[in-house]
């Protein structure tokens, strides 16, 4: 046989086999659709359970991550909203020394702010214990509702920690040579401001991460619905880890449950 005659022949050859492997997947293609749990048998057989689902089974498109907007990334209330309020209901004028303090306190237009059960106050370089009576009584309303959003939960009776109160002219002067967001005309000069750490929470042990984001949750929703009820003003600090927290004058006390 010479060439040309071979070449020929394995031309023919090759479109039987063609013609063949297409008749051969129609038909394979027929019997599947008819009776496909069969077929599907009958490859996983042959193939392997993992072979055929990569054959059969439609991948799913990844979810995209999305961002948990929390309680806290909602309360950015800047100076603009409360320093008038603020210097109406908080102290006629600002208190320069230590010795302002104690004649304010003396004449009752301050109260000391001591722990309790439900909050701690921290070791305060540059402010003092001493705020009006009012924000002494939403910091106890505040309390009974971070320990509600903790009920049934390990984390009952978890204290959370007041890192700022009342400051005068001469420990705002000392705070800006160390704090670049500290501002001169400070509404903790009226003495209706506070500071809470949503990073340091108080107990009987110690917390983990998660432990230490459900806390900052729990007190970010107390803030968050007493915001919303008109008590307050709050600002989500990032830079020193507290809410900045203003409160309103006239604020009912809660008991409770």
């Amino acid at each position: 046989m010479n060439m040309k005659k071979q070449g020929k022949h394995i031309r023919k050859w090759g479109k039987r086999i063609f013609t063949s492997f297409l008749v051969m997947w129609f038909l394979a293609l027929v019997v599947f659709f008819v009776n496909p749990n069969q077929s599907s048998k009958f490859l996983e057989s042959v193939l392997g359970v993992q072979q055929v689902k990569a054959l059969f089974v439609k991948k799913q498109k990844p979810i995209p991550c999305e961002e948990f907007i929390t309680h806290a990334w909602q309360m950015n209330d800047d100076v603009a909203a409360y320093w008038k309020h603020s210097r109406e209901t908080g102290l006629e004028k600002d208190l320069t020394f230590i010795n302002d303090i104690r004649a304010a306190y003396h004449k009752g237009e301050i109260e000391l702010i001591e722990p309790t059960k439900h909050y701690e106050i921290d070791t305060m370089w540059y402010s003092f214990a001493f705020a009006k009576t009012h924000v002494k009584t939403f910091l106890d309303t505040l309390a009974l509702r971070f320990q509600a959003n903790l009920k049934q939960t390990d984390l009952e009776g978890t204290r959370f920690l007041i890192t700022s109160l009342l400051r005068t002219k001469s420990s705002v002067a000392r705070l800006r040579k160390n704090n670049r967001n500290a501002i001169k005309n400070s509404s903790h000069l009226h003495g209706t401001t506070f500071d809470v750490s949503y990073a340091t929470f108080m107990g009987e042990r110690s917390y983990n991460e998660g432990e230490i984001q459900h806390l900052k949750e729990a007190l970010a929703k107390a803030l968050f619905d007493l915001r919303n009820e008109g008590k307050c003003w709050v600002k989500y600090e990032l830079y020193q880890t507290c809410f900045h927290v203003v409160v309103k004058k006239q604020i009912p006390a809660e008991k409770a449950a």
